[in-house]
Parts: C-alpha cells; sequence; structure tokens
C-alpha cells in the first residue's frame, strides 16, 4: 500500500514539475522588471499562476530532494553506528554471523547490500542454544530478503511524499509484517517454544531497547491481529495527490495564453518571501507555529 501510494504520489510530483517546466518561457527580462514586478505583488497585484507554479514547483523539488536526504542520513546513521561496535567474532556463511562487545541482550540484521546478523555477547551469554538458534533464525530471514535494504527504500518513499501522512502508518504497518514474517521463519526453523523463551528473555532483561510488542506475543499465541489503516488518512492522502493534479493540469490550462518568465516567477517568490516574513515572524513570536514542548 505505501509503495503504491508512493508510486501515484511520485507522478503527481512529476506532473507537478513537467508543468512548471512547460509554463515557465526562460527568456530573460530586466533586472528592474523584477523590482516593479515585486512591488507590484506586494502592492496587491494577484499573480495567481505564478502563485501555483511556485508551490508546484516546490513540491517537485522537495520530493527528490528529501528521498535522496533520506538515504543518506539512514546511510551514514548505520554506518556511524556499525562502526561504533567492537567485533570480536566473525563465524563465515550466508548470511555471516557478527559477535559484537555488549553486555546488554541485542540482535539485529544490518547491512544494505550485504546484510550480516549481529549479536553482542550480553545475547550469547543470557540465551540457551535453542533459543540462541531461534533469534538466528530470526535474523536469517530479515538478511535473506534484504528487509534492511527493503526499510531503506520505504523510509525513503515516506520521507519524500511528505504531502502524504498516510505513508507514516504504512510504514509502521510494514515494518511490523516483517518482523512476523521472520517469527514464522524461526518457528518453522526450530518452534515456537525457543522464540517464545527468547522474546521473553529479551523482554525481561532488555528493557525498552528490545521490548516485544504485543502483536507478536499474539501472533505466536495463534491470534491474529486486527490492523486497520486509518480512512480518514488514506482518504486524505488521495486528496492530497488529487489536489496536485488538478492544480497542474488547471495550470496548464491558466498558462496557455500568458507567457511566464524566469524573472517574473522570481519576482513573485519575492513578493511572497516579504508578505510570509511578518506572519512568519509573528507566529513564532505567539507559538503558535514553533515547536512545542512538554511542560
Amino acid at each position: 500500500m505505501q509503495l503504491g501510494l508512493g508510486a501515484l504520489a511520485a507522478a503527481a510530483a512529476a506532473l507537478a514539475a513537467t508543468t512548471v517546466l512547460r509554463s515557465v518561457n526562460p527568456g530573460a527580462s530586466s533586472w528592474s522588471d523584477l523590482q516593479r514586478m515585486c512591488i507590484t505583488m506586494l502592492g496587491g497585484a494577484s499573480p495567481v499562476a505564478r502563485v501555483i507554479i511556485l508551490a508546484l514547483a516546490g513540491i517537485g523539488l522537495a520530493v527528490p530532494v528529501r528521498g535522496a536526504s533520506s538515504i543518506f542520513r539512514q546511510l551514514t546513521a548505520t554506518r556511524r553506528f556499525l562502526r561504533s561496535l567492537t567485533v570480536t567474532d566473525v563465524q563465515a556463511g550466508s548470511p555471516s554471523v557478527v559477535t559484537v562487545a555488549d553486555d546488554r541482550p541485542l540482535a539485529f540484521c544490518a547491512g544494505v547490500l550485504r546484510p550480516r546478523i549481529y549479536l553482542s555477547t550480553g545475547t550469547r551469554r543470557l540465551l540457551p542454544r535453542p533459543e540462541l538458534d531461534a533469534v538466528i533464525a530470526h535474523e536469517s530471514h530479515h538478511a535473506q530478503r534484504r528487509d534492511p535494504l527493503r526499510m531503506l527504500i520505504v523510509d525513503a518513499v515516506r520521507h519524500a511524499m511528505f504531502f502524504l501522512p498516510v505513508l507514516g502508518q504504512c510504514r509502521t504497518r510494514y515494518g511490523s509484517l516483517t518482523e512476523l514474517a521472520a517469527d514464522e521463519r524461526a518457528i518453522a526453523t526450530v518452534g515456537v517454544r525457543p522464540l517464545a523463551g527468547a522474546l521473553a528473555m529479551f523482554d525481561a532483561h532488555g528493557g525498552p531497547l528490545t521490548a516485544v510488542s504485543a502483536e507478536r506475543v499474539d501472533h505466536l499465541l495463534g491470534e491474529r491481529h486486527a490492523w486497520q489503516i486509518s480512512p480518514l488518512a488514506l482518504i486524505g492522502g488521495l486528496w492530497s495527490i488529487a489536489g496536485i493534479v488538478a492544480l497542474a493540469i488547471t495550470t496548464l490550462s491558466f498558462v496557455s495564453t500568458q507567457s511566464i518568465t524566469m524573472v517574473s516567477l522570481a519576482s513573485t517568490a519575492c513578493g511572497v518571501t516579504i508578505i510570509a516574513l511578518p506572519v512568519t515572524a509573528a507566529g513564532l513570536a505567539f507559538g503558535l507555529i514553533g515547536p512545542r514542548y512538554p511542560r
């Protein structure tokens, strides 16, 4: 669902960017024209088409920039985290199992192109062999399916399509499903009891870092979790996509009789910025749009 919505949103953003490129005449104008048009903007003229084009251009630029930024930040954070680990042993295999020096019970799969299983020394001391085999089977499923890469893409789509908050719910659900699928692999490999014992150990000794979700416990007991996406969130997301498409189509028909230059577009941005500055400053001063912190 997330990738489907993301594809629709990407198509809408591409349409917005294409609309901007087709609507703006790159012909040069004098900077005096820019100053005059900026003053005209402040004086009350309403260049609706140029404002819409600016909005569409912002969406078209923001989507690839935010997506690339998300990928870069995730890769950088993962690389920094893995470099901070002290490796004590590496067991060759597919996937390989890496032991790191940490007294906390930790087990995870990391690596985008060549995922590996990471176990802490605390995990090896805490778990008996059957439970340890269950954990390795669970993490092996993540590695074989390249779940770190999948989650990287899913997160990038969620951040890129900022105008679709519903993707946050889809991302959370996808993460839950990957855990349930890995649990099923562990059950098929070593049985229910070792996996249940490992989850109980992690939940009891790992603290919030390794807390086990209620859905995973229910899944072990054979109960199906009744998850549903918020209908309002889904409708709102589709409405956002439809709005962008409608703006793009309307702009294409509206500007066909006008000549919009880069200078006129820049002047409109100048006017919008000058008008927005005092509004933004006032909002920040009164705490209307600034960050809110719990008291």
